[in-house]
């Protein structure tokens, strides 16, 4: 369990790290002995790391999946100048140690008024199913909830709130 809260990725320096990222890219490769590997792409609001997992098992691969978050435990290290992890041990995180601020992305608008905008346009629909659809998810306040802190598409939009 982590206790030092989060490890933001721009002050990694050269050493032991214990902390939980989020998944941008997940690869399964193998050496050019065939043994197999996990390359990884870590990240939190501050940036974006490499991680290798040497000698990965199946079980280790099926943890590192693309937009879910992973503990490690590993070593900084330079590679040609440019920092990545040595993961020695990884899991998935006990969901009440992650700090999703820790994984946000700033926003340059204000989201109320970006919200204030899509339900004008949704219940000013020419289309009166279309509208009573929209009515009924706006009406619908647990849904609502959701979707107001969900982020948007991970390919087609940006992948965090508001995205």
């Amino acid at each position: 369990m982590l206790e030092d809260g989060h490890v933001y990725v721009i002050d990694l320096e050269p050493g032991v790290v214990h902390a939980i990222y989020l998944v941008e890219e997940a690869r399964k490769l193998t050496t050019r002995n065939g043994k197999p590997y996990l390359a990884l792409t870590l990240r939190d609001n501050t940036g974006r790391i490499g991680a290798k997992r040497w000698d990965a098992t199946d079980e280790e691969g099926e943890l590192a999946k693309v937009g879910g978050y992973l503990e490690i435990q590993g070593e900084v290290e330079l590679y040609k100048n440019t920092p990545q992890i040595i993961i020695g041990a990884m899991r998935e995180p006990d969901p009440e140690a992650i700090d999703h601020n820790a994984f946000e992305q700033p926003v340059s608008f204000d989201p109320a008024e970006l919200f204030e905008e899509l339900k004008d346009m949704l219940i000013s629909m020419p289309d009166a199913d279309l509208r009573r659809l929209s009515e009924a998810y706006l009406e619908d306040e647990g849904f609502m909830a959701r979707f107001e802190i969900s982020p948007a598409a991970q390919r087609m939009h940006h992948p965090y709130r508001f995205g």
